[in-house]
């Protein structure tokens, strides 16, 4: 017992790593520096969105891995495997489409690579979710969360400033390129480092029994559960809100008020640290009370923080964002938290990963329709400004507003249904 104490607490330090270098690698390959790139090889806004959205929208491809988890004994080796094709994708995915920019393949190449690379981590998704969650006591869940949040923001702020600094100096010298090569080599290089550390980890299962499933008893067995299917139906609202307008923030702000990397990335930085400073407050409040109650807080705030994305213009984008940074981070502070421990409450002990996977897949199909949506919207009213009385929006505002409507339902939901 002892030893299996002591490599739950060795496997604790290395999950911090490996969130510091997964969460870079995820960093500098989403927001701000995703809409540039898509951006500098010719994509359109709503194509830009929608390649946002992918990392979600891949979740549908978590059920046939969990089954196979399911069926193992000892998950170590092939979970490593997973890690291994991911880290090495993701690592080279601005590099590879650069060298082909003079074929015009790299934004093709760069969307199947970002796809592939998005689709490996779907599949390995749920086996580092159980080996975490294995690896981690419930009483300390809260603040050993709220602490690995902390130290991985900590890297992002500085990842996301210096590489905010490298592309905005060399796209002011027309070498945009150049830069995102740099910003490539520092993420394999991350990939590297996440790699070795998932390698020296050990194996936690806790004496699990190894079962096999069936196609179709893996699809009944979440959707059949009624305290699950309340995480079924929370996650469908958080993943229609959330997806419809969000991956459509970043490319806002860098293709319709053409603000520079660096004041994208320095917002940016303003709602980590804001996520810094609250994510023990919210991990303490929910090892006092209750994910549920954390969870209604955190997404009220980040509704609200949408619903403001839906009046930032030109002429208030100084103000206004900051103010927005503020409340989403401290909104991100309890969001990831609570959203993921809820699901590991309702989940039955016996086929979890599956209860998970079914989550995800059916969010990510969601998470599609809603993307393809807010994209739809988006080309349709393209050269439009929709007024609602005295309010005027262009496209993509009203396309936040609206996602931000769905986003508030949350909490009501939470209050009302998931809690009882």
């Amino acid at each position: 017992m002892e030893a299996i104490l002591r490599n739950m607490e060795k496997n604790r330090k290395f999950f911090i790593i490996e969130m510091m270098t997964g969460m870079g690698q995820f960093t500098l390959l989403t927001g701000a520096f995703l809409a540039g790139f898509i951006h500098m090889l010719g994509g359109s806004d709503s194509l830009n969105g929608t390649i946002g959205a992918i990392p979600a929208i891949m979740g549908f491809m978590q059920i046939g891995s969990a089954m196979y988890l399911e069926s193992l004994q000892e998950r170590k080796r092939v979970t490593v495997k997973m890690i291994t094709s991911l880290r090495t994708v993701l690592g080279l995915i601005y590099i590879i489409p650069i060298l082909l920019i003079p074929f015009n393949l790299g934004l093709e190449v760069f969307i199947i690579m970002y796809v592939i690379g998005f689709g490996i981590n779907a599949l390995v998704a749920p086996a580092i979710s159980d080996w975490l969650v294995n690896s981690t006591p419930a009483g300390i869940r809260g603040k050993y969360f709220a602490a690995r949040e902390r130290y991985a923001f900590i890297i992002t702020i500085l990842l996301s400033y210096s590489a905010s600094k490298t592309l905005d100096y060399y796209k002011s010298i027309q070498q945009e390129t150049t830069g995102f090569v740099l910003i490539g080599g520092t993420v394999l290089l991350l990939g590297l480092i996440n790699i070795v550390f998932m390698r020296k980890m050990h194996e936690v299962n806790h004496e699990f029994q190894p079962s096999k499933y069936k196609f179709i008893e893996a699809v009944k067995m979440p959707l059949l559960d009624k305290k699950f299917r309340k995480v079924l139906i929370l996650f469908v609202l958080w993943s229609a809100g959330f997806q419809m307008g969000a991956p459509f923030i970043a490319v806002y702000m860098i293709s319709h008020l053409e603000l520079s990397y660096t004041y994208v990335m320095a917002m940016t930085i303003v709602g980590t640290v804001m996520r810094i400073i609250f994510a023990p407050l919210w991990g303490k409040l929910a090892d006092e009370k209750s994910w549920f109650l954390t969870a209604e807080g955190s997404v009220l705030l980040l509704g609200l923080a949408h619903l403001g994305w839906a009046f930032v213009s030109a002429s208030n984008s100084q103000w206004l964002i900051p103010i927005l940074s503020l409340l989403a981070g401290l909104a991100w502070g309890g969001v990831g938290l609570s959203l993921f421990n809820i699901q590991f409450i309702f989940a039955a002990i016996k086929g979890r990963t599956i209860f998970i996977a079914i989550n995800a897949a059916i969010s990510g199909v969601v998470s599609l329709l809603a993307v393809r949506t807010g994209g739809m919207i988006i080309d349709r009213y393209a050269m439009t400004q929709i007024n609602i009385g005295l309010l005027s929006f262009n496209n993509i505002q009203a396309v936040i507003g609206m996602s931000a409507l769905v986003l508030l339902m949350i909490p009501l939901y939470i209050h009302m249904i998931v809690r009882e």
